[in-house]
């Protein structure tokens, strides 16, 4: 059986733990334009290590590559009503995002340019 003393210290301790793993501090979440920044002027060969191989591969027209990374993702919107007027089946549309991102590289293998979009 426990008693009130030992139930009391259990309770501060119990407390003491909330407070320190409420006080860790968060990583700091980098935007895109960070994220992407980060690669400049590092081989190729670490982004693929990375990154894994690029879904594409193009010509930067300076006898450089471009390499191309896509991801996808869906979501559903279900529309209960047209107008106002309740619908017997309602509606689901289905919404593909797809993320493009390209690191430029030069023809010594090296980052020097990246564009993003969706």
């Amino acid at each position: 059986m426990v008693n009130s003393c030992d139930m009391k210290k259990l309770s501060v301790i119990l407390l003491v733990c909330v407070f320190f793993v409420g006080c860790v501090p968060q990583a700091p979440r980098l935007s895109t334009e960070e994220i992407m920044d980060s690669w400049l002027n590092h081989h190729k060969s670490k982004l693929i290590k990375e990154w894994g191989p690029p879904h594409r591969v193009t010509t930067d027209g300076k006898g450089g590559e471009i390499y191309i990374y896509e991801s996808s993702s869906t979501s559903a919107t279900t529309f209960n009503n047209f107008f106002g007027v309740e619908l017997d089946n309602p509606i689901t549309t289905l919404n593909t995002n797809t993320r493009y991102r390209q690191f430029y590289i030069d023809r010594n293998g090296k980052i020097y340019y990246w564009r993003s979009k969706g």
